[in-house]
């Protein structure tokens, strides 16, 4: 029959165990590791907790101050120098305060823009010589807006009729050729003509009717 018996916390625990043997007590004593109690744990915990709270505490201030000595200083800056703090910022954004080089057309790869030359003339009373040096021909009729706006025209173009008749207020016709074209136009005074773009306002003054002649000239 054994029996075990437990001394206080933090002292020695001693195991005895007894046994009847031939009238006589056989003792054994061993010692076992010594463990904290519950209070001694508790207060442990309590000065980690500590510590690292005034870890925490020490950082935020820091970051503080940091962030109220680069805000002085930058107002500060700000206060000295007014415009320093924009050029900068468009530095950074990638802006260029200075304009770019113009583009050289003499360089190899840059090709200058396509100009188109075109000219009007009065060789007589009847006729109105428009030129250009761009072919195929874009011509383009439209008469006025009044409401009381006729106008006869005869379309020839590269020797080919291409179209009679009597077009209304506002009205828009456009046609091409290759080198020449010749509108008879009844009142050419009601029609606005634009040549390859080129915008020449109306076919003339209020007079006889007139023959439109548009023609390519590459010498020009």
């Amino acid at each position: 029959m054994y029996q075990e018996i437990s001394a206080k916390p933090k002292e020695t625990r001693i195991v005895r165990r007894q046994a009847v043997k031939n009238g006589g007590t056989i003792a054994e004593r061993r010692e076992l590791p010594q463990y904290k109690t519950q209070p001694e744990v508790r207060r442990a915990r309590r000065r980690r907790g500590k510590a690292n709270g005034s870890m925490v505490t020490t950082i935020v201030i820091l970051a503080l101050m940091i962030a109220v000595i680069w805000g002085a200083a930058k107002l500060w800056q700000d206060y000295l120098h007014p415009g320093q703090s924009n050029e900068t910022s468009d530095l950074n954004n990638g802006e260029s305060l200075e304009p770019g080089p113009e583009p050289d057309p003499d360089k190899p790869g840059v090709e200058p823009e396509d100009t188109v030359k075109v000219a009007r003339s009065e060789p007589g009373q009847d006729v109105t010589l428009f030129e250009t040096d761009k072919t195929p021909m874009e011509i383009t009729l439209t008469t006025l807006p009044d409401e009381d706006v006729r106008c006869w025209i005869n379309v020839q173009s590269d020797g080919k009729l291409v179209v009679e008749k009597t077009m209304g207020p506002n009205e828009t016709l456009e046609f091409t050729a290759q080198k020449e074209m010749r509108v008879r136009a009844g009142k050419p005074w009601v029609l606005t003509i634009i040549l390859n773009g080129h915008d020449f306002g109306t076919g003339g003054p209020v007079g006889p009717v007139k023959d439109l002649v548009f023609r390519y000239n590459e010498e020009m």
